[in-house]
């Protein structure tokens, strides 16, 4: 389908950077910082009515500022919509109790939301994210005290995440998977055919800062296509950049080592399903002062079941079954 390459907003990049959004449609007003069950009457003037009753192009603006307290799970399903953050007068618009995210939802585009879901619903939730959307960005927002992770993007197309924080996810908050005193405090799962993810900060978490989830096509081989440049990941834990997806460019992301942090590479490349098709990388201009600088050289070359306490340097690839795959999984360009 023909579309006009029109920038979402000036300083939008990556595949995302032509969402629509509600350009064109009606302008809808948010004026109270209530909420309501779905089993409920709608409430007009609330973020639900805005997002899930109102329909056709629009851009919703926030003639109120505040914390708004969701009552479950809120989820754009509907197309072309812009949600401008920036227009909650005083200190802004946070999100609390429960995730805010898109399913399915195409040409979306999302400024300056902060999310902050907690352990109020007693549920294993995360806190943002773009489930299986299509021309989408999120611009300027935050997200953090998620219980899972705190953004995802799996099954998603031409999607962009640019200016904004992922921190504190939580780490020990009973995650209903995992046993009592698991840590989870993991940031994010990213997948998309293409993805971009850039101009980030990722501080406080534990592990999956990112975890590349680029999943399989219907054919069963290895899909997504990831571009990470530029992003500043703080405080990691005993996980960095790790997953797989078919193809990723890695380029010009800055770890920096805090009291939680115990690795010194930035990307692990984990091979660890045998299926058709190929993952590879291109890796560049990546550092972690004081292990390596952004000009060093930036694949490791080690044995593919090497112990990540043992790796120092940018990038390498983690392989868990054998016969190893024996194409080449690093390219000098992207």
């Amino acid at each position: 389908m023909f579309r006009p390459r029109q920038l979402a907003f000036a300083g939008a990049e990556g595949w995302g950077r032509f969402a629509r959004g509600g350009r064109g449609g009606r302008v809808v007003k948010v004026t109270s910082l209530d909420d309501y069950a779905t089993t409920a009457t709608p409430k007009a003037g609330t973020l639900r009515y805005a997002l899930t009753v109102e329909t056709g192009p629009r851009t919703i603006i926030f003639d109120i500022g505040g914390v708004i307290t969701l009552t479950s799970r809120l989820t754009i399903s509907g197309n072309y919509i812009t949600l401008a953050g920036q227009t909650a007068p005083g200190k802004g618009i946070a999100i609390q109790g429960w995730p805010l995210g898109l399913s399915g939802a195409s040409d979306i585009i999302m400024q300056h939301i902060r999310v902050r879901p907690g352990n109020i619903s007693g549920e294993t939730i995360d806190g943002i994210g773009m489930q299986g959307s299509n021309n989408a960005i999120f611009d300027h927002c935050s997200v953090g005290w998620s219980i899972d992770e705190s953004f995802s993007s799996r099954s998603a197309y031409n999607i962009t995440l640019q200016n904004s924080i992922i921190s504190e996810p939580l780490n020990v908050a009973g995650h209903k998977n995992y046993p009592v005193g698991t840590a989870h405090g993991y940031a994010a799962s990213i997948g998309g055919d293409v993805g971009s993810f850039h101009h980030n900060l990722i501080a406080h978490a534990w592990g999956r800062s990112w975890s590349m989830a680029g999943g399989v096509d219907p054919a069963g081989a290895f899909a997504g296509r990831l571009d990470i440049r530029n992003n500043v990941v703080y405080n990691f834990g005993d996980r960095v950049t790790d997953g797989g997806a078919h193809q990723v460019n890695f380029v010009g992301n800055y770890y920096k080592p805090g009291p939680a942090s115990s690795r010194r590479f930035d990307l692990r490349a984990t091979y660890e399903d045998n299926m058709p098709g190929s993952q590879t990388y291109h890796c560049a201009g990546n550092s972690m002062p004081p292990f390596f600088a952004q000009d060093a050289v930036q694949v490791v070359n080690v044995p593919g079941n090497a112990s990540p306490a043992s790796v120092t340097g940018a990038c390498w690839a983690s392989i868990s079954f054998s016969p190893a795959p024996t194409y080449q999984k690093f390219f000098p360009k992207p």
